[in-house]
């Protein structure tokens, strides 16, 4: 029997926390987790969209001495789809500011009130808005990443597969645009909603997500899967997964990777040894380094950063 997914969100949770993105306890926090360095500039409770009722909101983090335009990298929270804050990004906003990036954590519509692609038209909706403040917060608009924990790292990885005109639900005149992701990190997000552990649920926070079972979803369930939309213009990718994680199985990761490396993406799967939904802090920090070297590969962050500390050289384990 599919272990039930009830326990997704608490276990999301606390991989966020290990990852330095804290949900403090709270759905709607007044302040960052901690406060910002002395040397990055925080801009918070940023307005860039409203839909309905709901009024959609970011954060914005970068370095208070910018010399020119730089990489932007958008942080995706998780919570299972129905939980968490944009909060929940700041201690790994601040990191990445000092490293040399332009960093931004995002809040979304979350289920069950909104179903997807809520979530992902959100995202879509903040990365145009950042581009069009590009000027304003010293983005350069042709290097932007992508990263999310679990639910967000589902997230982050449509967007990397769908913004070359394969989007779910997507009008032609959707006013998002195209996202023109460069490179894309995901921590256990799932890829693969038609898979045989959701198949059979009859409630849980894929269930919320899609607004019903799979049996009579099938098509809301491919629509919402990163590997269904893989081609040869997807961006580079890089999956960190835990080998012993029961609540997104490392096969999620696994078959993605297969699937872009098949038609020529760059993409790697760091596993971490022994490790479920939750990580050891040893694994944490050289799972953020690894992160931090692949931004700086793919989006060639400025050599001047406001710390001394550099991306470590690290080889990761890389799927053949």
């Amino acid at each position: 029997m599919p272990l039930r997914m009830d326990r997704f969100t608490s276990l999301t949770l606390g991989l966020c926390i290990l990852l330095g993105l804290h949900p403090a306890g709270a759905q709607q926090p007044d302040s960052p987790i901690l406060p910002p360095p002395p040397d990055v500039r925080y801009v918070p409770d940023l307005v860039y969209g409203v839909v309905a009722d709901t009024e959609l909101m970011l954060d914005v983090a970068l370095p208070k001495d910018v010399a020119g335009p730089l990489p932007l990298i958008v942080c995706i929270h998780g919570g299972s789809w129905r939980g968490g804050h944009r909060r929940m990004c700041s201690p790994m906003m601040f990191f990445l500011a000092r490293e040399g990036y332009v960093t931004a954590g995002v809040s979304y519509r979350l289920a069950p009130k909104h179903r997807f692609p809520a979530q992902l038209e959100d995202v879509r909706r903040a990365i145009t808005w950042l581009r069009a403040h590009a000027n304003e917060y010293h983005i350069d608009p042709q290097r932007v990443g992508v990263f999310g924990i679990s639910s967000g790292g589902h997230l982050a990885l449509l967007l990397a597969t769908t913004q070359n005109g394969g989007a779910p639900d997507r009008p032609p005149s959707d006013p998002a645009g195209d996202t023109g992701i460069k490179a894309a990190v995901s921590y256990a997000g799932p890829t693969d909603l038609t898979a045989d552990r959701w198949r059979g649920l009859t409630s849980g926070t894929v269930v919320d997500l899609i607004g019903g079972p799979y049996a009579e979803n099938a098509e809301r369930y491919e629509a919402a899967s990163p590997i269904t939309f893989v081609d040869a213009g997807d961006p580079p990718v890089m999956l960190f997964h835990g080998t012993n994680d029961l609540l997104v199985p490392i096969e999620q990761s696994q078959r993605f990777v297969d699937k872009l490396q098949s038609v020529g993406v760059s993409a790697t799967l760091w596993k971490v040894g022994s490790a479920g939904h939750l990580w050891s802090k040893g694994d944490l920090i050289e799972t953020r380094r690894a992160a931090i070297a692949f931004f700086a590969r793919h989006l060639h962050p400025p050599e001047s950063r406001t710390s001394p500390v550099s991306p470590s050289a690290i080889e990761p384990q890389t799927s053949e």
